[in-house]
Protein backbone atom coordinates (compact mmCIF):
# COMPACT_ATOMS: atom_id res chain seq x y z
CA UNK A 1 0.00 0.00 0.00
CA UNK A 2 1.26 3.15 -0.46
CA UNK A 3 1.94 5.76 2.06
CA UNK A 4 0.00 9.12 2.05
CA UNK A 5 1.27 11.96 0.38
CA UNK A 6 0.63 14.34 3.47
CA UNK A 7 1.66 17.51 1.71
CA UNK A 8 3.11 19.15 -2.06
CA UNK A 9 6.34 20.47 -2.42
CA UNK A 10 7.22 24.42 -2.90
CA UNK A 11 10.27 26.20 -3.56
CA UNK A 12 10.90 29.84 -2.12
CA UNK A 13 12.41 31.73 -5.44
CA UNK A 14 12.56 35.26 -2.59
CA UNK A 15 11.31 36.92 0.53
CA UNK A 16 12.55 40.35 -0.14
CA UNK A 17 11.95 43.02 2.20
CA UNK A 18 12.05 47.05 1.44
CA UNK A 19 12.84 49.34 3.89
CA UNK A 20 11.32 52.79 4.21
CA UNK A 21 12.54 55.72 2.39
CA UNK A 22 14.21 58.10 4.73
CA UNK A 23 15.56 61.04 2.35
CA UNK A 24 18.41 58.13 0.85
CA UNK A 25 18.09 54.99 -0.85
CA UNK A 26 15.40 52.37 -0.19
CA UNK A 27 17.39 49.52 1.68
CA UNK A 28 16.07 46.01 0.58
CA UNK A 29 17.11 42.75 2.37
CA UNK A 30 16.94 38.74 1.10
CA UNK A 31 15.63 37.24 4.16
CA UNK A 32 14.43 33.94 2.62
CA UNK A 33 16.96 32.42 4.73
CA UNK A 34 15.69 34.04 7.69
CA UNK A 35 12.21 32.48 7.19
CA UNK A 36 10.98 29.36 8.73
CA UNK A 37 7.27 29.63 8.16
CA UNK A 38 4.65 31.01 5.99
CA UNK A 39 0.99 31.57 6.85
CA UNK A 40 -1.10 33.16 4.34
CA UNK A 41 -4.75 33.71 4.66
CA UNK A 42 -7.90 34.44 3.03
CA UNK A 43 -11.32 35.22 4.55
CA UNK A 44 -14.50 35.88 2.85
CA UNK A 45 -15.33 38.49 6.21
CA UNK A 46 -12.14 40.45 5.66
CA UNK A 47 -11.70 42.91 2.96
CA UNK A 48 -7.81 42.48 2.58
CA UNK A 49 -5.48 39.85 2.63
CA UNK A 50 -2.71 38.56 6.07
CA UNK A 51 0.44 36.54 6.31
CA UNK A 52 2.74 35.49 9.02
CA UNK A 53 6.52 35.21 8.18
CA UNK A 54 8.10 33.37 11.24
CA UNK A 55 11.77 34.66 11.19
CA UNK A 56 14.81 33.12 12.61
CA UNK A 57 17.09 36.39 12.97
CA UNK A 58 20.56 36.14 13.83
CA UNK A 59 21.59 38.80 11.78
CA UNK A 60 20.20 41.56 13.61
CA UNK A 61 17.29 42.59 10.25
CA UNK A 62 15.09 44.37 13.21
CA UNK A 63 17.60 46.69 13.99
CA UNK A 64 19.34 47.08 10.71
CA UNK A 65 17.12 48.21 8.65
CA UNK A 66 15.39 48.74 10.88
CA UNK A 67 11.35 47.50 11.06
CA UNK A 68 8.91 50.18 12.18
CA UNK A 69 5.77 48.88 9.95
CA UNK A 70 4.56 49.69 6.65
CA UNK A 71 7.56 48.12 5.10
CA UNK A 72 7.07 46.44 1.60
CA UNK A 73 7.50 42.64 1.41
CA UNK A 74 7.62 40.77 -1.65
CA UNK A 75 7.11 36.62 -1.65
CA UNK A 76 7.74 34.35 -4.69
CA UNK A 77 7.01 31.13 -4.85
CA UNK A 78 6.85 28.06 -7.06
CA UNK A 79 4.27 25.52 -6.68
CA UNK A 80 6.52 22.04 -6.97
CA UNK A 81 4.13 20.36 -9.19
CA UNK A 82 3.94 23.09 -12.01
CA UNK A 83 0.41 23.07 -11.92
CA UNK A 84 -0.34 27.06 -11.24
CA UNK A 85 -0.60 29.47 -13.50
CA UNK A 86 1.56 27.03 -15.91
CA UNK A 87 4.68 27.22 -13.64
CA UNK A 88 4.68 30.71 -13.24
CA UNK A 89 5.60 31.89 -9.63
CA UNK A 90 3.12 33.25 -6.74
CA UNK A 91 3.94 36.67 -5.93
CA UNK A 92 2.48 38.27 -3.01
CA UNK A 93 2.66 41.84 -2.40
CA UNK A 94 2.36 42.81 1.29
CA UNK A 95 2.94 44.95 4.14
CA UNK A 96 4.53 44.83 7.37
CA UNK A 97 1.79 45.60 10.22
CA UNK A 98 2.66 44.21 13.14
CA UNK A 99 6.05 42.65 14.81
CA UNK A 100 5.17 40.47 17.94
CA UNK A 101 6.60 37.48 20.15
CA UNK A 102 10.47 38.73 19.49
CA UNK A 103 12.75 36.75 21.90
CA UNK A 104 16.18 36.85 22.30
CA UNK A 105 18.64 34.44 23.01
CA UNK A 106 22.71 35.28 22.04
CA UNK A 107 22.99 36.94 18.97
CA UNK A 108 19.77 34.82 17.78
CA UNK A 109 16.24 36.67 17.49
CA UNK A 110 13.20 34.72 17.04
CA UNK A 111 9.85 36.81 16.14
CA UNK A 112 6.59 37.12 13.93
CA UNK A 113 6.11 39.68 10.90
CA UNK A 114 2.88 40.42 10.62
CA UNK A 115 1.54 41.33 7.00
CA UNK A 116 -1.34 42.71 5.30
CA UNK A 117 -2.49 44.03 1.70
CA UNK A 118 -1.47 47.77 1.38
CA UNK A 119 -5.28 49.01 1.03
CA UNK A 120 -5.34 47.60 4.62
CA UNK A 121 -2.99 50.11 6.26
CA UNK A 122 -3.89 52.93 3.59
CA UNK A 123 -7.76 52.17 4.65
CA UNK A 124 -6.52 53.89 7.77
CA UNK A 125 -5.73 56.74 6.91
CA UNK A 126 -9.13 57.94 4.27
CA UNK A 127 -11.92 58.92 5.29
CA UNK A 128 -15.27 59.26 3.21
CA UNK A 129 -16.70 62.75 3.38
CA UNK A 130 -18.94 62.92 0.26
CA UNK A 131 -22.58 61.63 -0.40
CA UNK A 132 -22.03 57.82 -2.30
CA UNK A 133 -24.73 57.10 -5.37
CA UNK A 134 -25.33 54.28 -7.16
CA UNK A 135 -25.33 50.10 -6.94
CA UNK A 136 -23.06 48.65 -4.45
CA UNK A 137 -20.66 47.65 -6.88
CA UNK A 138 -20.00 50.67 -8.31
CA UNK A 139 -19.73 52.60 -5.26
CA UNK A 140 -17.57 49.94 -3.69
CA UNK A 141 -15.10 50.09 -7.10
CA UNK A 142 -15.18 54.18 -6.80
CA UNK A 143 -13.72 53.75 -3.26
CA UNK A 144 -11.05 51.44 -4.38
CA UNK A 145 -10.10 53.59 -6.76
CA UNK A 146 -7.95 56.91 -7.34
CA UNK A 147 -10.42 58.91 -5.29
CA UNK A 148 -10.55 56.41 -2.60
CA UNK A 149 -7.36 53.76 -1.76
CA UNK A 150 -5.67 54.30 -4.95
CA UNK A 151 -5.41 50.46 -5.68
CA UNK A 152 -4.72 48.78 -9.00
CA UNK A 153 -6.07 45.33 -7.93
CA UNK A 154 -9.55 44.48 -10.17
CA UNK A 155 -13.19 44.38 -8.67
CA UNK A 156 -15.13 40.97 -9.47
CA UNK A 157 -18.46 41.52 -8.21
CA UNK A 158 -21.98 39.94 -8.68
CA UNK A 159 -24.43 43.39 -9.77
CA UNK A 160 -27.06 43.80 -7.14
CA UNK A 161 -30.48 45.09 -7.74
CA UNK A 162 -31.39 48.41 -6.31
CA UNK A 163 -29.27 51.46 -6.57
CA UNK A 164 -28.37 53.48 -2.93
CA UNK A 165 -27.41 56.77 -1.63
CA UNK A 166 -24.98 56.48 1.10
CA UNK A 167 -23.67 59.31 3.12
CA UNK A 168 -19.74 58.90 3.78
CA UNK A 169 -19.93 60.64 7.26
CA UNK A 170 -16.12 60.42 7.68
CA UNK A 171 -16.46 56.32 7.97
CA UNK A 172 -13.26 54.52 6.05
CA UNK A 173 -13.63 52.72 2.84
CA UNK A 174 -13.69 49.13 3.96
CA UNK A 175 -15.72 50.03 7.04
CA UNK A 176 -18.58 51.27 3.92
CA UNK A 177 -18.17 48.04 2.02
CA UNK A 178 -18.96 45.91 4.61
CA UNK A 179 -22.17 47.91 5.48
CA UNK A 180 -23.34 47.76 1.78
CA UNK A 181 -22.63 44.45 1.76
CA UNK A 182 -25.14 43.58 4.46
CA UNK A 183 -27.84 45.99 3.10
CA UNK A 184 -27.81 44.15 -0.89
CA UNK A 185 -29.74 42.17 -2.57
CA UNK A 186 -28.54 40.13 -5.81
CA UNK A 187 -30.27 41.14 -8.97
CA UNK A 188 -31.53 37.87 -9.59
CA UNK A 189 -34.09 38.89 -6.43
CA UNK A 190 -37.67 39.50 -7.28
CA UNK A 191 -39.91 41.94 -5.41
CA UNK A 192 -43.79 42.22 -6.21
CA UNK A 193 -46.14 43.96 -3.68
CA UNK A 194 -49.34 43.63 -3.40
CA UNK A 195 -52.17 45.09 -1.50
CA UNK A 196 -54.90 43.60 0.67
CA UNK A 197 -56.69 45.82 2.96
CA UNK A 198 -54.75 49.06 2.63
CA UNK A 199 -52.04 47.40 3.55
CA UNK A 200 -48.90 46.92 0.99
CA UNK A 201 -47.42 43.58 1.43
CA UNK A 202 -43.96 41.77 -0.23
CA UNK A 203 -43.84 39.09 -2.03
CA UNK A 204 -39.87 38.28 -2.70
CA UNK A 205 -38.02 35.49 -4.07
CA UNK A 206 -34.32 35.75 -3.17
CA UNK A 207 -32.38 36.85 -0.15
CA UNK A 208 -30.42 39.66 1.10
CA UNK A 209 -26.85 39.69 1.80
CA UNK A 210 -23.11 40.24 0.29
CA UNK A 211 -19.31 39.04 1.22
CA UNK A 212 -17.10 41.69 0.44
CA UNK A 213 -13.31 40.43 0.47
CA UNK A 214 -10.11 40.49 -1.01
CA UNK A 215 -8.05 37.21 -2.59
CA UNK A 216 -5.01 36.83 -4.21
CA UNK A 217 -6.95 37.59 -7.83
CA UNK A 218 -8.25 40.75 -6.67
CA UNK A 219 -11.37 42.06 -4.62
CA UNK A 220 -14.68 39.85 -4.71
CA UNK A 221 -18.20 41.66 -3.71
CA UNK A 222 -20.60 38.36 -4.10
CA UNK A 223 -24.25 37.65 -2.57
CA UNK A 224 -24.92 34.66 -0.51
CA UNK A 225 -26.96 33.68 -2.88
CA UNK A 226 -24.85 33.38 -5.68
CA UNK A 227 -21.50 32.19 -4.29
CA UNK A 228 -24.49 29.32 -3.14
CA UNK A 229 -25.69 28.44 -6.43
CA UNK A 230 -24.72 24.95 -6.86
CA UNK A 231 -25.79 25.25 -10.35
CA UNK A 232 -23.02 28.16 -11.41
CA UNK A 233 -20.49 26.74 -14.25
CA UNK A 234 -17.92 29.68 -13.69
CA UNK A 235 -17.07 28.58 -10.20
CA UNK A 236 -17.03 24.93 -10.19
CA UNK A 237 -15.93 23.23 -6.75
CA UNK A 238 -13.25 21.44 -5.65
CA UNK A 239 -14.03 17.46 -5.02
CA UNK A 240 -11.55 16.48 -2.12
CA UNK A 241 -12.25 12.41 -0.95
CA UNK A 242 -11.46 11.43 2.59
CA UNK A 243 -9.66 7.89 2.35
CA UNK A 244 -7.79 5.12 4.26
CA UNK A 245 -5.32 4.61 2.06
CA UNK A 246 -4.06 5.03 -1.62
CA UNK A 247 -4.80 1.59 -2.74
CA UNK A 248 -5.65 2.50 -6.20
CA UNK A 249 -2.35 4.31 -6.52
CA UNK A 250 -5.03 7.27 -7.61
CA UNK A 251 -3.47 11.12 -7.24
CA UNK A 252 -3.22 12.08 -3.85
CA UNK A 253 -3.60 15.73 -4.59
CA UNK A 254 -7.03 16.13 -4.01
CA UNK A 255 -7.66 13.90 -0.28
CA UNK A 256 -8.90 15.01 2.75
CA UNK A 257 -5.70 15.14 5.26
CA UNK A 258 -7.66 15.77 8.33
CA UNK A 259 -11.25 16.74 9.24
CA UNK A 260 -12.57 18.29 12.40
CA UNK A 261 -16.21 19.73 12.98
CA UNK A 262 -16.98 22.13 14.98
CA UNK A 263 -19.78 22.90 17.23
CA UNK A 264 -23.32 22.21 14.89
CA UNK A 265 -25.83 22.28 17.25
CA UNK A 266 -26.47 25.05 19.99
CA UNK A 267 -29.94 25.81 19.72
CA UNK A 268 -29.58 28.30 22.99
CA UNK A 269 -27.64 30.61 20.68
CA UNK A 270 -29.32 29.85 18.28
CA UNK A 271 -32.22 30.88 19.73
CA UNK A 272 -31.05 34.06 21.06
CA UNK A 273 -29.75 35.27 18.13
CA UNK A 274 -33.00 35.09 16.53
CA UNK A 275 -32.00 32.63 13.69
CA UNK A 276 -35.05 30.66 13.35
CA UNK A 277 -37.35 33.75 13.69
CA UNK A 278 -36.90 37.76 14.94
CA UNK A 279 -39.46 40.49 15.00
CA UNK A 280 -37.36 43.69 13.98
CA UNK A 281 -38.95 46.84 15.19
CA UNK A 282 -38.20 49.64 13.35
CA UNK A 283 -38.24 53.10 14.07
CA UNK A 284 -38.96 56.09 11.66
CA UNK A 285 -36.60 59.18 12.21
CA UNK A 286 -39.18 61.02 10.06
CA UNK A 287 -42.61 60.25 11.68
CA UNK A 288 -41.68 59.24 15.22
CA UNK A 289 -43.18 56.40 14.68
CA UNK A 290 -42.61 52.45 15.59
CA UNK A 291 -43.49 49.46 13.39
CA UNK A 292 -42.43 45.73 13.56
CA UNK A 293 -41.99 42.98 10.81
CA UNK A 294 -41.64 39.59 11.71
CA UNK A 295 -39.08 36.96 9.87
CA UNK A 296 -39.32 33.32 9.93
CA UNK A 297 -36.50 31.01 8.65
CA UNK A 298 -39.49 28.71 8.00
CA UNK A 299 -41.25 30.46 5.23
CA UNK A 300 -38.16 32.12 3.78
CA UNK A 301 -36.10 28.66 3.17
CA UNK A 302 -37.89 27.48 -0.23
CA UNK A 303 -36.45 31.61 -1.73
CA UNK A 304 -32.93 30.79 -1.04
CA UNK A 305 -29.75 28.87 -2.44
CA UNK A 306 -28.55 26.05 -0.47
CA UNK A 307 -25.39 23.83 -1.37
CA UNK A 308 -27.15 21.01 1.26
CA UNK A 309 -30.49 19.37 0.43
CA UNK A 310 -33.21 21.46 -0.79
CA UNK A 311 -36.66 22.17 0.15
CA UNK A 312 -37.60 23.17 3.22
CA UNK A 313 -38.87 19.98 4.75
CA UNK A 314 -34.63 19.65 4.79
CA UNK A 315 -34.84 22.04 7.72
CA UNK A 316 -34.20 19.80 10.81
CA UNK A 317 -38.07 19.53 12.80
CA UNK A 318 -36.64 21.23 15.52
CA UNK A 319 -35.97 24.35 13.94
CA UNK A 320 -39.34 24.25 11.76
CA UNK A 321 -41.04 24.05 15.16
CA UNK A 322 -38.80 26.67 16.64
CA UNK A 323 -39.33 29.40 13.84
CA UNK A 324 -42.56 29.57 14.61
CA UNK A 325 -41.76 31.63 17.62
CA UNK A 326 -40.11 35.02 17.43
CA UNK A 327 -36.90 34.73 19.83
CA UNK A 328 -35.16 38.07 19.89
CA UNK A 329 -36.51 41.68 18.92
CA UNK A 330 -33.91 43.80 16.77
CA UNK A 331 -34.74 47.77 16.66
CA UNK A 332 -32.90 49.23 13.98
CA UNK A 333 -33.57 52.95 12.38
CA UNK A 334 -35.57 53.00 9.14
CA UNK A 335 -32.63 54.18 6.54
CA UNK A 336 -35.33 55.28 3.78
CA UNK A 337 -32.08 57.29 2.07
CA UNK A 338 -29.84 53.90 1.20
CA UNK A 339 -32.84 52.46 -1.29
CA UNK A 340 -34.03 55.64 -2.38
CA UNK A 341 -32.13 58.02 -5.19
CA UNK A 342 -34.60 60.40 -6.19
CA UNK A 343 -34.52 64.66 -5.80
CA UNK A 344 -37.13 65.03 -3.64
CA UNK A 345 -38.21 63.77 0.07
CA UNK A 346 -37.41 59.80 0.22
CA UNK A 347 -40.93 59.19 1.72
CA UNK A 348 -41.82 55.37 1.48
CA UNK A 349 -44.41 55.21 4.29
CA UNK A 350 -47.66 57.58 4.91
CA UNK A 351 -46.94 60.78 7.67
CA UNK A 352 -43.40 61.32 5.90
CA UNK A 353 -44.11 64.55 4.14
CA UNK A 354 -43.72 63.19 1.00
CA UNK A 355 -46.85 62.81 -2.24
CA UNK A 356 -46.79 59.20 -2.10
CA UNK A 357 -45.60 56.31 -0.14
CA UNK A 358 -43.56 53.97 -1.85
CA UNK A 359 -43.07 50.04 -1.83
CA UNK A 360 -39.69 50.43 -0.77
CA UNK A 361 -40.28 50.51 2.99
CA UNK A 362 -41.87 47.23 3.23
CA UNK A 363 -39.01 45.55 1.19
CA UNK A 364 -36.10 46.76 3.32
CA UNK A 365 -37.94 45.77 6.46
CA UNK A 366 -37.88 42.31 5.02
CA UNK A 367 -34.24 41.93 3.64
CA UNK A 368 -32.89 43.67 6.31
CA UNK A 369 -34.66 41.34 8.76
CA UNK A 370 -33.54 38.81 6.74
CA UNK A 371 -30.00 39.04 6.12
CA UNK A 372 -29.45 38.64 10.06
CA UNK A 373 -30.77 35.13 9.86
CA UNK A 374 -29.38 34.35 7.04
CA UNK A 375 -25.79 35.31 7.46
CA UNK A 376 -26.46 33.68 11.34
CA UNK A 377 -27.52 30.18 8.99
CA UNK A 378 -24.15 30.01 6.48
CA UNK A 379 -22.51 28.24 9.91
CA UNK A 380 -25.44 25.44 10.27
CA UNK A 381 -22.69 23.20 9.46
CA UNK A 382 -18.81 24.14 10.37
CA UNK A 383 -15.61 21.91 9.39
CA UNK A 384 -11.91 22.35 9.03
CA UNK A 385 -10.09 20.65 6.31
CA UNK A 386 -6.46 20.29 5.62
CA UNK A 387 -5.04 19.04 2.57
CA UNK A 388 -1.82 19.21 0.83
CA UNK A 389 -1.30 22.44 -0.48
CA UNK A 390 -3.44 23.99 -3.53
CA UNK A 391 -2.35 27.52 -4.11
CA UNK A 392 -4.87 27.90 -6.78
CA UNK A 393 -7.57 28.06 -4.44
CA UNK A 394 -9.49 30.85 -3.14
CA UNK A 395 -12.06 32.07 0.21
CA UNK A 396 -15.40 32.37 -1.45
CA UNK A 397 -14.81 29.01 -3.86
CA UNK A 398 -16.64 26.15 -3.09
CA UNK A 399 -15.71 22.69 -2.10
CA UNK A 400 -17.02 19.42 -2.44
CA UNK A 401 -15.81 16.99 0.49
CA UNK A 402 -16.70 13.08 0.23
CA UNK A 403 -16.35 11.70 4.05
CA UNK A 404 -16.68 8.08 4.63
CA UNK A 405 -19.62 6.56 6.01
CA UNK A 406 -18.52 5.74 9.67
CA UNK A 407 -21.27 3.31 9.98
CA UNK A 408 -20.71 -0.44 10.28
CA UNK A 409 -19.41 -2.72 7.56
CA UNK A 410 -22.76 -3.90 5.68
CA UNK A 411 -24.26 -0.25 5.50
CA UNK A 412 -20.85 1.31 4.48
CA UNK A 413 -20.77 -1.12 1.51
CA UNK A 414 -24.75 0.31 0.22
CA UNK A 415 -23.60 3.54 1.29
CA UNK A 416 -20.11 4.63 1.05
CA UNK A 417 -20.41 8.81 1.79
CA UNK A 418 -21.68 10.34 5.17
CA UNK A 419 -25.08 11.53 3.81
CA UNK A 420 -25.31 14.24 6.66
CA UNK A 421 -21.73 15.42 6.80
CA UNK A 422 -20.49 15.26 3.09
CA UNK A 423 -21.53 17.65 -0.13
CA UNK A 424 -20.73 20.94 -0.76
CA UNK A 425 -19.14 23.70 1.36
CA UNK A 426 -18.37 27.67 1.02
CA UNK A 427 -14.85 28.13 2.32
CA UNK A 428 -14.91 30.80 4.37
CA UNK A 429 -11.26 31.22 4.55
CA UNK A 430 -8.28 29.62 3.24
CA UNK A 431 -4.98 29.29 4.98
CA UNK A 432 -1.91 28.23 3.04
CA UNK A 433 1.08 27.06 5.30
CA UNK A 434 4.97 27.10 3.78
CA UNK A 435 6.93 24.87 5.67
CA UNK A 436 10.90 26.17 4.98
CA UNK A 437 12.72 24.23 7.91
CA UNK A 438 13.97 21.95 5.74
CA UNK A 439 15.56 25.10 3.51
CA UNK A 440 14.09 26.78 0.64
CA UNK A 441 12.29 24.01 -0.73
CA UNK A 442 10.15 22.64 2.08
CA UNK A 443 6.58 21.46 2.60
CA UNK A 444 3.00 22.78 1.74
CA UNK A 445 -0.40 22.60 3.16
CA UNK A 446 -3.25 24.25 2.64
CA UNK A 447 -6.50 24.32 5.91
CA UNK A 448 -9.76 25.20 4.32
CA UNK A 449 -12.99 26.46 7.14
CA UNK A 450 -15.91 25.59 5.44
CA UNK A 451 -19.25 26.86 6.36
CA UNK A 452 -22.78 25.88 4.84
CA UNK A 453 -26.42 26.43 5.51
CA UNK A 454 -28.20 23.16 5.07
CA UNK A 455 -27.39 20.00 5.66
CA UNK A 456 -26.16 16.50 3.11
CA UNK A 457 -25.51 16.12 -0.47
CA UNK A 458 -27.77 17.41 -3.59
CA UNK A 459 -28.55 14.42 -4.75
CA UNK A 460 -29.36 11.96 -1.81
CA UNK A 461 -31.75 12.32 0.77
CA UNK A 462 -30.46 13.40 4.24
CA UNK A 463 -32.06 12.18 7.69
CA UNK A 464 -33.22 15.58 8.10
CA UNK A 465 -35.58 15.25 5.26
CA UNK A 466 -38.52 14.43 7.02
CA UNK A 467 -41.74 16.15 8.24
Amino acid sequence: MAAFQQSRSFTVESIVIFGRKSGGDQKSYDITKLCTNILYVEDITKPFLQCNLFIVDSAGLINLLPISGGEKVVIKLQDGTGEVEQNEPIEYDLRVWTVSGRQTKGKKQTYTLGLCSAEALTNETVKVQTKLLGKAEGIIQKLLGPEGLGSTKTLAAEESKFSMVFNGGKRRPFDIGSILAKKCVPNTATVTTTSSSGDTVPSVKGSAGYYFWETRKGYAFYSIDGLLDPEDEDRPAYLYVERIGNVDDSDDTFKILKCDFKSEVNILKNLRSGKYASTMVFFNPSTGKYAEYSYSLKDSYEGMKHLGTAGVAAVPVAERELSEFPTRYITEILDHESWFTGGDIASPEEGDGGDSPTPYADWQKYFMAQSIARYQSMHNQECVITVPGQAQICAGEKVDIRLRNKVANSEEAKEPDDKESSGLYLIKSVTHSYDLVSGIQGDFTTTLHLIRDSYGMLDKDTAHDSE
